[in-house]
Parts: C-alpha cells; sequence; structure tokens
C-alpha cells in the first residue's frame, strides 16, 4: 500500500512559511525538519508572499459540514 495522505493546517502552514522567511532557511532545511514535500512548501512560500495566507493575527472562517 501506498503512504497514507497528510493534511495540514492553515495555521501550520502559515506558522512555517513565516519561520522560514524570518529565519532565511534553506528550503532544504525546513522541508527536512518539518518533513514536508518540497512542492508543498514551495506553494506555501508562494501564498504566504503575494499575501494570500492570513498571517497568524486572523484565522480563516471554518466551514461547518452538514451532518
Amino acid at each position: 500500500m501506498g503512504r497514507k495522505r497528510t493534511y495540514f493546517s492553515d495555521k501550520f502552514k502559515i506558522e512555517v512559511t513565516e519561520k522560514a522567511s524570518k529565519k532565511r532557511a534553506k528550503e532544504t532545511e525546513v522541508v527536512a525538519k518539518y518533513n514536508i514535500f518540497p512542492s508543498s512548501f514551495s506553494e506555501w512560500m508562494e501564498l504566504f508572499l503575494e499575501g494570500k495566507h492570513e498571517t497568524g493575527e486572523q484565522e480563516a472562517p471554518v466551514k461547518k459540514m452538514k451532518d
């Protein structure tokens, strides 16, 4: 069987991208430390730099699922 898919919260994505940008860390160091795929991290950083990821001050609204 294949690897089980991992889902990361928006809060985690923001935290990782903020830390990486503040420390000016290399992508390889960040993905190894947090055990994430380089393509995922690149996508998160792109969104973060474009301002599409919200800062830790505000949280995105959570959609409730119908029962």
